[in-house]
């Protein structure tokens, strides 16, 4: 494992990215579905070749080196990444992220708050702790909190909740408090906005008053029509231009109902 290994590993996720986004901005392609299929396959084939010392179960052994560990997390990270673009591919609506995509995000958030809550252990094998967090932390923690804002209806965000909000609110925690990221650093903007917007739906799933509603307690079944119209309106927004910019991302985000409302604005 050395610097030579994850510039290799990069560069072939990186090549798989770059058509997958093609792919995201030009759905019109006759060959769309075919290449779909022809980008999951050499993903897969690309992870199976891959030594077996290179992949883990849940995180890197604890025998490993502070270099090695962060290879390691790397290396997971950016597969679940391709993974998390692919899938994205075959969704209908962008703002409506389904089981596989959540899922793939949840494994996605709990290795970067890994890599926070670790980071004093770890050695930079390539890329810096706020970048990972950038590249990798924030676009899982907004597709779960669009699949929850949304109230998409997956089992899987019910089985973890607890996990789910203890991994949001360490990286919206860890953010605020200035360990990942200084005012002067490039990626303050988005992070600060993303750690807020996280910040203020944790707010409103923690509410004690009975008038706050998280995305995992209601349906689009029992909201009111102009409920539904306001989602809706929102949804087509965010499924659009907002997918251009991460920034843009997070400001629509924060706009849904679901995530800030009445009693927090």
């Amino acid at each position: 494992m050395d610097y030579r290994s994850e510039t290799r590993w990069s560069a072939l996720c990186a090549s798989i990215k770059e058509e997958i986004m093609e792919l995201l901005f030009d759905r019109s392609r006759a060959d769309h579905t075919a290449k779909i299929l022809e980008l999951e396959k050499l993903t897969e084939e690309q992870w199976r070749a891959l030594p077996d010392r290179f992949r883990f179960d849940q995180r890197p052994p604890n025998n490993a080196t502070p270099f090695e560990r962060d290879f390691l997390f790397s290396v997971h990270l950016n597969h679940l990444h391709v993974n998390l673009l692919l899938r994205r591919l075959t969704l209908k609506r962008q703002s409506e992220p389904d089981g596989a995509v959540i899922e793939i995000a949840l494994k996605m958030l709990s290795l970067v708050v890994d890599i926070v809550l670790t980071r004093d252990e770890l050695a930079n094998s390539g890329t810096n702790l706020s970048w990972k967090v950038a590249h990798y932390g924030l676009p899982a923690a907004g597709m779960v909190l669009l699949a929850m804002a949304s109230q998409i209806d997956a089992p899987v965000l019910v089985a973890t909740r607890a996990k789910i909000l203890r991994d949001l609110t360490v990286l919206a925690a860890e953010i605020e408090r200035g360990r990942i990221v200084k005012l002067e650093d490039p990626n303050y903007a988005l992070l600060a906005k993303a750690a807020k917007t996280i910040g203020c739906f944790l707010d409103s799933v923690f509410s004690d008053d009975g008038r706050n509603r998280s995305g995992l307690d209601i349906s689009l079944s029992n909201s009111s029509p102009r409920q539904a119209t306001d989602d809706n309106s929102w949804a087509e927004i965010l499924g659009s231009d907002a997918w251009d910019s991460e920034l843009t991302f997070w400001q629509t985000l924060a706009d849904h109902p679901n995530v800030f409302n009445q009693y927090l604005v």
